[in-house]
């Protein structure tokens, strides 16, 4: 293992912090277990997203690594599924082939005792779009077998990300029995062009709150942040599904579990910076939840209305009503609410903001 690491001309490649020469020991370090070499790899041949003139030069060593036993390999299929999905203006394309390469030893960790290596190596197989065509049905048989709902909705995300799909196994998919590979297969199809299926509907609106855990488990938000604004934004990826997004927008918002209603306050504002109508239709949405029995709903709910502008005005009484419980201190859900009020110029808002002005003594 690691027999030609000191061949290559490390100092005359460079990674984030300068040139590579100390590749060689911190690749040894990673090798023995040790945590902070391994750390040290993300931060300098994958940089807040970006890829190297190093990094796949160091890719095919990180596939050693796979097999030593005191490595961290679930930790080294994260690296490598994050430089397959790396952005440079000219290494990206280089990473992800060398991570590409790594495609065979990825299937044979699917089978590994460990279900966070079984994970990560499912997730990582899914930037190896080189190979789909050939992958694809492999990852249907691991499907059929896995027992792990967790690794069952990483492989249907993987499969998806690989642009490989039957109706047949979307079917099946959306009729498993636990709420993560369903909605994982809700995602794969909703990117689909066209109308969406009943079943997809169905998982998107009932069953993507129940696999936020499994969602954040699995990293799949990206850039969105939250899981509940990465299906909004998948949702929306496809012209003419609007209306679908603010259903789901609106269900979650009722849905009884907490961190469902306090994701879908908070991807509200995705929904009121991007389309113009947006205001209108979640005024009555949001202000509904001014009463919810969770401060943090309750929040993000003043906050959104206080984004809405003059839409907010049918929802006047409503934030006056937040306004008089109080207490007016920042980021308090009633100052949010006097602040929304006071957009529309409502008097309410106007004369508790000239009553505060006087109070202070000069």
């Amino acid at each position: 293992m690691l027999e030609t690491l000191d061949r290559v001309p490390w100092a005359d490649l460079h990674h984030a912090f300068g040139p590579a020469v100390d590749i060689p020991a911190i690749v040894r370090g990673a090798a023995g277990g040790d945590a902070r070499a391994l750390d040290s790899l993300f931060e300098n041949i994958w940089h807040q997203g970006t890829v190297y003139e190093a990094t796949p030069h160091v890719v095919p060593f990180l596939l050693e690594l796979l097999a030593a036993p005191q490595a961290n390999g679930s930790k080294l299929l994260v690296l490598l599924r994050l430089i397959g999905t790396g952005r440079s203006e000219r290494w990206c394309e280089s990473s992800a082939e060398a991570v590409a390469c790594g495609a065979d030893r990825y299937l044979e960790l699917l089978n590994s005792p460990d279900q966070e290596v079984r994970t990560s190596a499912a997730r990582t197989l899914s930037t190896c779009v080189r190979r789909a065509s050939e992958l694809a049905p492999r990852l249907v048989e691991h499907i059929t077998s896995e027992r792990d709902e967790l690794v069952r909705a990483a492989l249907v995300f993987a499969c998806g990300n690989l642009g490989v799909v039957s109706a047949a196994a979307m079917e099946s998919w959306l009729r498993d029995e636990h709420p993560a590979p369903r909605v994982a297969a809700a995602v794969v199809a909703a990117r689909r062009e066209g109308d969406c299926p009943a079943a997809v509907v169905r998982a998107l609106l009932d069953d993507a709150p129940q696999a936020i855990g499994a969602l954040d488990a699995l990293d799949v938000a990206g850039s969105a942040g939250t899981p509940l604004k990465f299906v909004i934004q998948t949702v929306l990826s496809v012209a003419a599904r609007l209306e679908l997004a603010f259903d789901l927008l609106a269900a979650w918002l009722r849905h009884p579990n907490i961190d469902a209603r306090r994701g879908a306050a908070s991807t509200a504002e995705h929904m009121l910076h991007r389309y113009r109508t947006a205001p209108e239709r979640l005024v009555p949405i949001l202000a509904a939840f001014l009463e919810d029995s969770d401060p943090n709903v309750r929040y993000w709910a003043a906050y959104q209305l206080a984004a809405c502008g003059r839409s907010a005005r049918a929802a006047a009484d409503a934030l006056w009503a937040v306004v008089e419980r109080g207490p007016l201190r920042l980021n308090e859900p009633s100052a949010l609410a006097l602040l929304a009020l006071a957009k529309i110029h409502d008097p309410r808002a106007m004369r508790v903001a000239a009553e505060r002005l006087t109070s202070f003594s000069p």
